[in-house]
């Protein structure tokens, strides 16, 4: 039975591409005359340990109890190096008769939460993973999709994921934030009920993340801002995390907080998450006034991501405050012979923001 589980998920993983990290360890028996406590688990257990370059190294490893006809399989995540538990399973549960169902079940939570934990952007020390892989999937479909390109595709992506996993939380809270980007207040908070429900089976993280979804739902910024500081001191490393507190001091009118929260992790980590951080970023240096690395933001914007159009408005921006006019028209040339992607930008918007800042620096008649 231990072999078999083993197995599956060696086979699982080769499924889903991440076959090349995986190095299989056979199953081990319990000793003979040993303890069978579930407090005390086999001293060398079945265990399957990623290696590969992406992550970092964790152990797979798992027990198994007979009790009566009533099997019960346990599984933990453990860092390889350290020995640290990363990431304890509930137990999967089943009687002799369903084993083949509950063996489904455990490989694809183990493999989701491998998944999950292999990816930098996710910790499953404080956040937990969902129980399959396809859940998985299109919750980091997600990411690509949103802040102003494609709500469409993200709404659509978050809901297949808790179709596969309705109680993913990520999923859900990323679902409320996305509702409420494209201006679905009543959505959003029928979205914010059904997380409310799972509350009691949420991270500390993440209901300290549905406490911030609520205040913003109510418009309370402030408030808003306390829960993603107490966020970022949870998850320190976590360029999402980061990334959402300098927005929400962006949106508070703080830009030079905003800017020390961003340039540590900026530009080399805002290419997996879409154009907004590297946006924000320049956003705050215009409104400091610090017009030469302004432009440079927007220059490294525009070099990053040739269609977004936020970015030919900074560049306009930055040399109309300069007073390097014969530079605006070159700008509206290259923005007009590229197709913008964003949903709220086009041609004609990044002219009249231009010709605004043009106006704003005394030059009217150019305006």
């Amino acid at each position: 039975l231990g072999q078999r589980a083993v197995d599956l998920i060696v086979q699982r993983f080769s499924e889903v591409g991440m076959a090349d990290g995986v190095l299989t360890m056979d199953a081990v028996p319990f000793p003979a005359g040993g303890k069978t406590r579930r407090e005390a688990p086999p001293r060398l257990e079945s265990g399957i340990q990623p290696v590969g370059e992406k992550g970092p190294h964790v152990l797979v490893s798992g027990s198994y109890y007979l009790d009566a006809e009533e099997l019960e399989f346990q599984v933990r995540l453990t860092d390889y190096g350290t020995g640290e538990l990363v990431y304890a399973f509930e137990p999967v549960n089943a009687t002799r008769s369903e084993v083949a169902e509950a063996m489904v079940a455990l490989r694809e939570r183990v493999v989701a939460a491998v998944g999950f934990h292999w990816d930098w952007r996710f910790d499953a020390r404080i956040m937990n993973p969902p129980s399959s892989h396809d859940a998985l999937l299109r919750y980091v479909e997600h990411a690509g999709a949103r802040w102003g390109t494609d709500y469409e595709s993200a709404i659509n992506a978050l809901t297949e994921a808790l179709e596969f996993d309705p109680g993913f939380p990520l999923a859900r809270l990323a679902l409320i934030d996305a509702y409420q980007d494209v201006g679905e207040r009543e959505q959003a908070a029928q979205e914010l009920l059904a997380a409310e429900e799972l509350r009691h089976e949420f991270t500390a993280f993440e209901r300290i993340a549905l406490d911030d979804s609520r205040a913003r739902l109510s418009n309370r910024r402030l408030e808003a801002l306390t829960h993603k500081r107490k966020l970022l001191r949870m998850a320190p490393h976590n360029p999402l995390v980061r990334f959402a507190l300098a927005f929400e001091t962006y949106r508070l009118n703080r830009p030079r907080e905003t800017i020390e929260i961003l340039e540590p992790v900026l530009p080399y980590e805002s290419n997996l998450y879409n154009w907004w951080p590297v946006g924000v970023a320049w956003w705050a240096h215009h409104s400091l006034g610090k017009h030469e690395r302004e432009l440079e933001w927007a220059n490294l914007g525009l070099e990053m991501f040739p269609d977004v159009g936020l970015f030919y408005y900074g560049k306009g921006a930055a040399f109309a405050a300069m007073g390097r006019l014969d530079a605006l028209g070159q700008v509206i040339d290259e923005c007009t012979s590229v197709q913008l992607s964003e949903s709220n930008m086009n041609v004609g918007r990044v002219m009249t923001n231009v010709a605004l800042e043009l106006r704003a620096h005394g030059h009217r008649q150019e305006s």
